[in-house]
């Protein structure tokens, strides 16, 4: 009777997803179904034949707490840039990234202007067809009156107490920026680092987000309409706390701007694999035609307003619904990094089968 329920569940979450603007109203009975289905089948075909069987992902290796300790220093490295609206290192994180970005062989164009400089990346393709745009930004929210458990302008661990069966092993890491983006920017820096093969590359960072976005709304227009690749990538994406569960928000832009439209079919092959991926490292998934909420972005998104009409449009990232953005005890999950390094590398290789 449950799992008659949680189809029936599912099939009314699809129907929304296709007639409703994608909006999963149903979305935890993806949940449902893989606790009352897949999770018991995992369990007994793990008893019966092994764990080896179903080649579930192991996020422990030497290679992927390596690859995590390299983010984790970029992101320390990062946070030791004052960047909160009244603080004084925005030129010099700027001036930091594009030194990072250098050494990843990207050349780097700088606008300075009359605020915090905007940065513009490219790299030639490596081996793979096809072009991404990576959105991002380096300054952080003001720390505000919230009192804090954990020191606000440094980073600092503690256990983290998440639903995800890999949670228990990895520590959280709390600071300001450490979600709201200095943390999935690490980790996009970190993973590229280690990826002899991408697509062309295009990076755009800003560092007035949380004030407006003033120089971004002026620049960004110029900028995204000479690109025309094959997804652009935003700053990050979550997972659901409680059960770990990836939402994944995707999206083809309308004809107006920052207007959605269902994801076309190119962009529905890479959510089945993003799917389908998730499901070795013991994820399940949920789905919604939309962006990034970005509510709380004084002036609104200038990546997303800029988006041209027919762009496929993906936010994914490290983010988790205990992140506390804006909040007192900001801070982000350690074990995504893995998860996010296996979607980047997926990503890419979609983008090279699509360009071709």
């Amino acid at each position: 009777t449950e799992l008659a329920e949680a189809f029936r569940d599912a099939e009314l979450s699809s129907r929304a997803l296709r007639l409703h603007g994608g909006r999963d109203v149903y979305g935890s009975s993806n949940k449902r179904l893989w606790d009352l289905l897949v999770a018991p089948l995992w369990t007994a075909c793990v008893s019966r034949w092994g764990d080896d069987l179903l080649g579930w992902a192991d996020c422990s290796t030497m290679t992927e707490r390596s690859a995590d300790q390299a983010a984790i220093a970029r992101l320390r490295e990062l946070m030791a840039f004052d960047t909160r609206p009244e603080g004084r290192d925005h030129e010099a994180c700027a001036s930091y990234l594009q030194e990072r970005l250098t050494e990843l062989g990207f050349s780097v164009q700088l606008d300075r202007g009359d605020g915090p400089p905007l940065l513009a990346a490219h790299r030639g393709a490596r081996g793979l067809q096809g072009a991404v745009v990576l959105y991002g930004h380096y300054d952080v929210a003001p720390l505000g009156s919230a009192a804090f458990t954990h020191p606000p302008m440094e980073l600092s661990t503690a256990p983290d107490e998440g639903g995800a069966p890999m949670a228990v092993h990895a520590p959280r890491l709390f600071g300001r920026g450490a979600a709201d983006n200095k943390g999935p920017l690490a980790v996009r820096l970190a993973a590229l680092a280690e990826m002899p093969q991408t697509p062309e590359l295009h990076i755009l960072l800003q560092g007035e987000e949380e004030t407006g976005s003033r120089r971004a709304h002026a620049v960004f227009p110029q900028w995204m309409a000479a690109l025309r690749p094959t997804l652009w990538l935003d700053e990050t994406g979550y997972h659901e706390h409680a059960d770990g569960t990836l939402r994944l928000l995707a999206r083809t832009i309308g004809r107006l701007p920052d207007t959605s439209e269902s994801p076309d079919p190119a962009l529905r092959e890479l959510l089945l694999g993003l799917r389908l991926l998730a499901t070795r490292h013991r994820i399940a998934t949920r789905e919604q035609w939309r962006s990034l909420n970005k509510s709380e972005v004084l002036g609104g998104c200038p990546f997303n307003r800029n988006l041209p009409p027919g762009a496929r449009y993906l936010a994914l990232g490290i983010n988790d619904s205990r992140a506390q953005i804006h909040r007192a005890d900001e801070s982000i999950p350690t074990w995504t990094f893995p998860v996010h390094r296996a979607e980047l590398r997926l990503l890419f290789s979609w983008v090279d089968r699509t360009a071709r």
